[in-house]
């Protein structure tokens, strides 16, 4: 999606993308360390970095947005909901309902036993230590693929109560507005995982704000999305009120 670039650009913002440990090397835990681990160091050490980098260039981190697609708008909610300290302004967040406590991605299915053997290959060729920083695509696409088809993605995320919606729902302080963006065809994170997603934080948090605009189309539906688009228009409205 273009979103974050052309928005950055218009808005003259300055975007940090963050990496993270992936699974099936890593755990949910560890994942959620790597995040607050980004959020501690963007408040304590971005700034200093900046200013050493690009004299004359000042950050204002009174006014942060968050941004993220599939796995990294669970991250962008997740940064929302769990870390009061980074005073994030609006998340913004598409096709990202993935939390383990919604049902959203199905048991076993066709190719189970075929998936169960590749990811099998997969781990006993981990070493111990192995960290996985980046997924190439189309070339671990196959990973991801058994995954789903396999069925055993919470068996790696683990039982960490921070990775789950009702435990943000139930313990953060506040919620920032939140736009979230969903494609009606998705297969990877379906609707109704999303829909799931959107009535339980406005049911939990009925004064958050939550924006939901549903688009025709699979997984990343809005790759070639401009700012033109009127849903997308929609949104940005709502992201200034609440960023700039």
């Amino acid at each position: 999606m273009v979103l974050p670039l052309e928005l950055a650009e218009a808005k003259n913002a300055i975007i940090v993308s963050p990496t993270y440990r992936l699974i099936p090397e890593a755990t949910g835990s560890d994942i959620m360390d790597d995040l607050r681990d980004f959020w501690e160091w963007t408040r304590q050490s971005l700034p200093t970095f900046v200013a050493e980098k690009w004299p004359g260039l000042t950050l204002d981190l009174s006014r942060t947005a968050v941004t993220g697609e599939s796995a990294g708008g669970y991250l962008a909610l997740q940064s929302g909901f769990l870390f009061p300290s980074a005073d994030i302004k609006v998340v913004m967040g598409q096709y990202c309902a993935i939390y383990p406590d919604i049902k959203w991605r199905p048991g076993p299915g066709e190719g189970a036993v075929k998936a169960n053997d590749f990811i099998e290959a997969y781990l006993a060729q981990i070493k111990p230590g192995d960290i996985r920083l980046t997924s190439p695509f189309p070339e671990r696409a196959d990973l991801g693929n058994a995954m789903g088809q396999s069925g055993r993605y919470n068996e790696w995320i683990g039982e960490d109560q921070r990775l789950r919606l009702d435990y943000c729902l139930r313990t953060a302080e506040n919620i920032p507005p939140i736009w979230i963006m969903q494609g009606i065809e998705d297969s990877r994170v379906p609707k109704k995982s999303t829909d799931t997603m959107v009535a339980r934080i406005r049911e939990s948090r009925p004064e958050a704000e939550v924006l939901y605009s549903v688009q025709p189309g699979e997984h990343g539906f809005d790759m070639h999305h401009g700012l033109d688009e009127p849903y997308i228009a929609e949104g940005i409205e709502m992201v200034t009120k609440y960023w700039l």
